[in-house]
């Protein structure tokens, strides 16, 4: 493995690993999980290149692209996915929100507003993300939100 030391020295390993691992759109998601790991933006993972990185850090990154090439899932890895306009934290806990499930939230949303009192329940609410971009658009709408898993819970009542 190169000395990875600077920031550039990691963008470059990291790109190179995971584009030769085989990960779909490898060289984007190398600067995600460097943005991630080093709580910097994109145009300082560019402009700072010749900036030193914390063995910590390095350490963090190598982790992050490791898992990555195992195929773990980038939002678990960033503890984020985007749904509906809104971000929510992800962990192995609960399944992924999908692009498809916002179809879901068009449909109870059509159908809510015909009816002057509902109470819409989500069974195994995971992420929240269901329960909660529901309560976002429709106010005063009663939502319960439930799940067995104390895990998923968790994750649910965490504000991003």
């Amino acid at each position: 493995m190169p000395e990875l030391r600077t920031v550039g020295a990691l963008v470059t390993w990291a790109r190179q690993s995971l584009v030769q691992a085989g990960v779909s759109n490898g060289a984007q998601e190398a600067m995600w999980l460097l943005e991630h790991a080093l709580a910097v933006r994109s145009h300082q993972l560019v402009s700072q290149t010749d900036r030193l990185v914390s063995p910590d850090a390095r350490n963090q990154v190598e982790s992050l692209v490791a898992r990555r090439v195992a195929r773990e899932p980038l939002q678990y890895l960033l503890g984020t996915q985007e749904f509906c306009g809104l971000e929510f934290s992800v962990t192995p806990a609960v399944l992924i929100p999908r692009p498809e499930t916002e179809l879901l939230i068009h449909q109870v949303i059509s159908y809510v507003t015909s009816r002057s009192e509902s109470t819409i329940v989500d069974v195994g609410t995971g992420s929240g993300c269901v329960a909660i971009t529901l309560a976002s658009r429709l106010n005063g709408q009663r939502i319960l939100a439930i799940d067995r898993s104390s895990e998923a819970l968790a994750v649910a009542t965490t504000v991003k």
